[in-house]
């Protein structure tokens, strides 16, 4: 595994002669080869025999996982990374799809595109389109990847026309697009704002103010009828049938790429066998789920939230799933009560604390499966620096908070009535 890690790192070195990228990479490099020297010793540590409890498996199967528990703002060199691509569409492109779709807008010619960094399912593209009177407005284009399904874009587009004028702060829908950009893509406005944070919460330090607009947002959200939608690029997930179904879901894609002594997979199985015991019962009413609410997809500007960017996983469902992605981060800024105390002013039902627990664990086994697949494709094909970094990094980290989020008995919650807060 390290040697892999090396041969990839060494490419990339080469093809760069910019210093501040350079010792990006290094201190990338540093993390990538810890943690594949761990991985390597993996069959030493199993063979000192079965772990007694969760706390030991963990320790056994991950060893040393990098994580921050001290609440503080931190840049993260695993999230911040940016690759170099070039977009796939170019000005010509994008000037004739808006004469196509939004001829009103008087377009004379389509500026400064460049590709946004983050997603591996789409590609962000930012622009500014010139009017006839020379006033440039900023857009911002989704697009499906090569290789990449198409069937969850459109949904998508309608999930952010449907929140637009909510009061969510979401872009203006502008236009979608089947064909005429290669594959299928849709256009909004741009934003003003940048994030602050990542998956693993802050890189600044939040004012209060912000906590509240988060949870206004939020608890606007979950208010909506979702009746008037006509779909979601994902199916619901609200009845127990439909989590038991999501964590068969998990559990089959680890099945395809692990081998009987696969790393980690006895931690997996836990978190699975207790997500499956713990699923919430049928009885939440399904609200408008926006699936991948952190801060990565939360833009600011002057210390207010001006977006909820990536809508590609909302689908009606639970509120604790939503509640369960941002409550790390409001933790980390000690504001957990007085989220809750904004989310429900604007419309946000009660608190499940036990579906929230369950979530908790379940949005990082999630994530810590996607991440393993990348592990898988790195180990097959070392290529790519951003496989190396989802795999070898991302993977531990999310499934250790997993597999800490658990009781320390794993066993079923006896109790499965309501509690809310």
């Amino acid at each position: 595994m390290a040697a892999q890690v090396v041969r990839v790192l060494r490419h990339e070195l080469a093809l760069l002669d910019d210093t501040a990228r350079v010792d990006q990479l290094l201190e990338i490099a540093d993390q990538l080869l810890s943690r594949a020297a761990t991985d390597d010793e993996l069959p030493l540590r199993r063979a000192t025999g079965p772990a007694a409890d969760l706390t030991a498996l963990v320790a056994q199967e991950l060893g040393e996982v990098h994580t921050d528990d001290s609440g503080h703002p931190q840049e993260d060199p695993t999230t911040s990374f940016e690759s170099a691509q070039p977009p796939s569409v170019s000005e010509a492109d994008l000037l004739a799809a808006f004469r196509r779709h939004a001829p009103h807008t008087r377009p004379r010619a389509v500026q400064d595109v460049r590709r946004l960094s983050g997603g591996f399912s789409k590609e962000t593209v930012r622009a500014r389109v010139i009017d006839e009177e020379g006033n440039g407005t900023g857009i911002v284009i989704r697009k499906i990847a090569p290789g990449r399904r198409a069937d969850g874009l459109r949904p998508e587009y309608d999930v952010v026309s449907f929140v637009a004028g909510s009061g969510v702060p979401v872009p203006q829908p502008l236009w979608f697009d089947e064909h005429g950009l290669g594959s299928p893509a849709f256009a909004t406005t741009a934003l003003p704002g940048r994030t602050v944070g990542n998956v693993w919460g802050w890189t600044q330090s939040p004012s209060l103010r912000l906590v509240r607009d988060l949870a206004r947002a939020m608890g606007t959200l979950h208010s909506l009828d979702p009746g008037g939608l006509a779909g979601a690029p994902l199916p619901p997930l609200s009845s127990q049938d439909d989590h038991l179904a999501a964590i068969d879901e998990r559990e089959e894609v680890l099945r395809t790429i692990w081998r009987t002594d696969d790393a980690y997979r006895p931690v997996f199985a836990r978190v699975l066998d207790w997500l499956r015991r713990n699923a919430p019962q049928d009885g939440a009413a399904g609200v408008l789920i926006h699936g991948d609410f952190a801060l990565h997809n939360a833009l600011v500007a002057d210390d207010r939230l001006t977006g909820l960017l990536d809508w590609e996983r909302s689908h009606i469902g639970n509120p604790s799933e939503d509640l369960a992605y941002l409550k790390p981060s409001i933790d980390q800024a000690g504001a957990w009560d007085d989220f809750v105390e904004e989310y429900r002013k604007a419309g946000g039902p009660p608190v499940n604390t036990r579906d929230l627990a369950y979530f908790t664990v379940w949005q990082d086994l999630w994530r810590g499966v996607s991440s393993y697949r990348i592990r898988a494709k790195f180990v097959a094909e070392p290529t790519q620096l951003s496989d190396a970094i989802a795999g070898l990094l991302m993977s531990p980290r999310f499934l250790a908070r997993a597999a800490h989020g658990l009781p320390q008995d794993a066993h079923i919650t006896a109790d499965r009535r309501p509690a809310e807060c």
